[in-house]
């Protein structure tokens, strides 16, 4: 016999935005209903109301109140309780916090349709020894299936214990009461009327687990028991959780299987993790770091010929040519060279030494910067604005002395840094060429945050209401940028990076003026400049695409090895000074 369902989905984004990974599942649900209902609470833009109303037979949107469960409410009157109950053999409550379906749902469906229960979801949450809400003894968590997908059969939908639940439900006004007033007690409150609920992922098989097994064991539960649809959390999920909890490789495992194992295209997760959040959360999560050898091939060289090749080179000291230049010969054949500078001294300089160097190697061009303003910045966003645009990947380079630095050695591994990470040897700039050829999503590569001397606390200076924190703040104004504020980016300090051509596309929709620099001499930090440099993976961000770590092996290996032994460090003095609280996590997480 085939059921005749109500789906009822809820939608919520704070921008009114609509996301193809939404589309793409309620076209999949909607198969299996006989009418289907969107609710969304409000902003809703006049695009994404047009996208909805294709994917549904009712659309209605409210007032931002209530969160799902209100949400629900809204549409069951708007139905009518009569109306439900003699029409429908199965209502569907799901919401938009999912990605899915990864597997068909009619094999959910199926299978639930033969099981002997009235009310039945996907998973269900263990109980714990916790409450939701300290100090409110009614809010311990309980065992209870999850509200991100509920189903209700024939018998609960006649009975009126079916009316009086919805019109017995208080209204919440925070995620906690929203939990606490819906998720933790549907199922309980129907279980004590006498009806039967089951689920899905058999409960009895991670019974033992006591975290959400939606979040920490998603990749289990697609792999073992075909888990159609999975949870968007699990992808940013605050960090500190995952390591008390786990190594936090589950996103990117799930990630990869997706990929890898199903016909789901994960360029719809992209799509909204890249749009609605922190760029830093999300390599914290998904580990985008690519630690590429330097000695040997990961995939076959592309053809420059066909994929076009960039570097950006701004010069500025004469002593640093030879340097500079052995690094440029790690470029691919065929490679357009852009050396610019702000001097006619130095640009005949390289005009003369390029060539007699490199032959017919590179295919170069020089410019001249009408102004010694901006620096590398400049170089990049003004001098070579449209060399971003015409090409593929481009590497942004830049002779470096980092006079403020108190010792002439951090100096020069400062520079180390820099040049090894983006341009160590021939084989490593190909294997970076095709880690953004396998990954289209990727925009931008940049090496990891120095953790050596003075540099350690660049971490701690990243937050806080410092002048690049500012004047970063000016720049999402300006650009009039939708992704997350990030207090800490995914930033290429000392502006060396490797870019997608196309990912620019939002830093170049300005038209850059050297005016827009200030005159030098410059300060060593607090500028445009340092703001442009933090703003970089926003852009890229904003332009869809995400930012990811870059490293050679060896690079990796050290700053593994620098960062344990910080850690240790830090550890033993936390230990010492706190007796009572001898885990680094239990100090991190005192305020979560």
């Amino acid at each position: 016999m085939t059921l005749k369902r109500l789906g009822i989905y809820f939608f919520f984004n704070n921008q009114g935005y609509v996301a193809d990974y939404v589309l793409y599942y309620l076209k999949a649900i909607k198969k299996l209903c006989t009418e289907s209902c969107v609710v969304v609470n409000e902003p809703l833009s006049k695009e994404g109301r047009t996208k909805l109303s294709a994917c549904c037979d009712t659309l209605l949107v409210r007032e931002n109140v209530g969160f799902d469960s209100a949400a629900y409410k809204y549409a069951i009157k708007h139905y009518g309780y009569d109306y439900i109950s003699k029409n429908f053999d199965e209502l569907i409550l799901n919401n938009f916090t999912c990605y899915g379906p990864l597997f068909p749902l009619s094999e959910m469906f199926d299978e639930m349709e033969k099981r002997d229960c009235d009310l039945w979801g996907i998973n269900a949450h263990p109980a714990m020894d916790a409450y939701l809400l300290p100090g409110v003894l009614d809010s311990k968590i309980v065992k209870h299936i999850q509200s991100f997908f509920i189903a209700f059969k024939r018998n609960i939908l006649k009975d009126p214990s079916f009316r009086d639940y919805w019109e017995t439900l208080n209204v919440a006004y925070s995620y906690q009461q929203a939990i606490l007033f819906h998720e933790l007690r549907c199922s309980n409150y129907f279980e004590k009327k006498g009806f039967k609920t089951d689920t899905y992922i058999d409960f009895n098989k991670y019974k033992d687990y006591i975290m959400n097994h939606t979040i920490y064991l998603a990749d289990r539960m697609v792999k073992e028991d075909r888990l159609p649809i999975i949870k968007r959390k699990a992808f940013f999920i605050d960090n500190i959780q995952l390591m008390y909890n786990s190594w936090g490789h589950v996103a990117r495992d799930l990630l990869d299987y997706i990929d890898v194992s199903t016909e789901y295209d994960v360029n719809l997760i992209w799509q909204d993790l890249i749009k609605t959040q922190k760029m830093s959360v999300l390599r914290n999560n998904l580990h985008l770091n690519y630690y590429l050898p330097t000695d040997y091939l990961i995939a076959q060289p592309v053809n420059t010929y066909v994929t076009k090749i960039a570097l950006v080179v701004f010069v500025f000291f004469e002593d640093q040519i030879d340097y500079i230049l052995s690094y440029i010969d790690h470029m691919p054949d065929n490679t357009s060279v852009y050396v610019v500078s702000a001097f006619h001294s130095i640009i005949e300089l390289y005009k003369k030494t390029c060539s007699s160097r490199f032959k017919n190697k590179f295919k170069f061009y020089f410019r001249l910067m009408d102004e010694n303003r901006g620096r590398d910045v400049s170089a990049y966003l003004v001098a070579a604005s449209d060399v971003y645009q015409k090409y593929d990947y481009v590497c942004s380079i830049h002779d470096k002395k980092s006079k403020q630095l108190p010792d002439h050695l951090m100096s020069d591994e400062f520079c180390y840094y820099c040049f090894e990470n983006n341009l160590a040897s021939s084989k490593y700039v190909e294997n970076i060429i095709s880690t953004f050829e396998k990954n289209p999503k990727l925009g931008m590569l940049v090496p990891p945050v120095l953790n050596f001397g003075p540099f350690f606390m660049v971490l701690s200076h990243e937050t806080g209401n410092t002048d690049d924190q500012k004047l970063l703040r000016d720049l999402y104004k300006e650009f009039n940028i939708s992704v997350p504020f990030d207090d800490h980016p995914v930033a290429p300090f000392g502006t060396m990076f490797w870019v997608r051509g196309k990912a620019f596309g939002t830093i170049l929709s300005k038209r850059w003026k050297y005016s827009d620099f200030p005159k030098e001499p410059n300060k060593i930090d607090g500028t445009i400049l340092h703001a442009v440099e933090r703003f970089y993976p926003t852009a890229v961000q904003e332009s869809g695409f995400y930012v990811g770590y870059l490293a050679t092996n060896n690079f990796a290996s050290m700053q593994s090895d620098n960062s344990f032994y910080y850690l240790s460090r830090l550890q033993s003095k936390l230990a010492s000074s706190h007796p009572n609280k001898n885990m680094l996590y239990e100090m991190l997480n005192e305020d979560l």
